[in-house]
């Protein structure tokens, strides 16, 4: 290999190392739980999947010592994002009633111009409450 040939492709090779290094990752979205007390029932909601044009899956975990938690949770937990879209609660995995209960809901996918999500719960011991995520 001739010289000019190896500086050329070293140049080559050391610019795509350059603009590789300089290039800014995309900020990953942070999928955190988050907790609040609904009168006298703690709800804990975690994102499972919340990825642009893909079902949302949030994990809900709710605890209490004195209130029946016999909702139909598909109805009661609704999900809209910044632009004002509703989505469509699919399918509540978990149990419908007792104190101490989890399960997984699932909503239809997720608008791939979504900047944002608000997962509100309303009803539960006669309050309302909304979490919210950036995507």
């Amino acid at each position: 290999m001739s010289t000019k040939l190896f500086l050329i492709l070293l140049l080559i090779l050391g610019g795509v190392i350059v603009l590789g290094i300089m290039r800014k990752p995309k900020p990953t979205p942070t999928l955190t739980p988050q907790t609040k007390t609904m009168g006298a029932v703690e709800v804990e909601v975690t994102p499972k999947t919340l990825t642009k044009g893909k079902e949302a899956v949030f994990e809900v975990v709710l605890n209490t010592h004195s209130v029946d938690l016999n909702y139909d949770y598909t109805k009661i937990i609704t999900l809209t994002d910044n632009l004002g879209k509703n989505y469509k609660a699919l399918n509540w995995s978990g149990e419908n009633s007792g104190h101490h209960l989890s399960g997984q809901l699932t909503f239809e996918p997720l608008s791939t111009k979504a900047q944002k999500i608000i997962l509100n719960i309303d009803g539960i011991d006669n309050q309302s409450a909304s979490f919210t995520w950036d995507l």
